[in-house]
């Protein structure tokens, strides 16, 4: 019982960590033109683009296999992705340095939004929840013969 009352603690703690990460990051463009699938990860968001849709700064924009986007910076850079396409947004770049970050989308790779300060915080919460979740999981694996099966003890 200790262990899954220190397991929810740490959940706790490491979910308190994602809330208080501050204000949130400036828009620097928008979505002039979209077709088929993309998505845009922006703080700790996932969501898909729609035209006229707000970037932020960080933000990490994913076209899919049938997606293609058109941002227009508010500095006036326009940044093309094609199909299977990837970049991060970051205003402080000019046009060529904002171009030449697109890179091609992996698919089965990293998920979208993996680099950049935020990361660590969503490791942490990650990494917290799989402890907490193998403490339950052990826990419960001492009066389960099933979950004794499963675990391998």
């Amino acid at each position: 019982m200790k262990k899954f009352t220190f397991g929810i603690v740490l959940c706790a703690f490491f979910s308190s960590t994602v809330m208080a990460q501050g204000t949130p990051a400036p828009t620097v463009g928008a979505v002039s033109g979209i077709d088929g699938l993309s998505t845009v990860s922006q703080g700790n968001t996932l969501s898909n683009l729609t035209q006229g849709q707000t970037i932020l700064q960080g933000a990490r924009v994913v076209t899919s296999s049938t997606g293609t986007v058109r941002i227009v910076m508010n500095n006036g850079c326009v940044v093309s992705l094609n199909r299977n396409e990837a970049v991060t947004i970051d205003s402080r770049l000019n046009c060529g340095a904002l171009t030449a970050g697109i890179v091609p989308n992996n698919v089965g790779g990293a998920v979208a939004g993996a680099t950049g300060p935020t990361n660590a915080v969503n490791g942490s919460v990650l990494g917290g929840a799989f402890f907490a979740t193998g403490l339950v999981f052990k826990d419960v694996s001492k009066n389960n013969s099933a979950a004794q099966a499963l675990s391998g003890s």
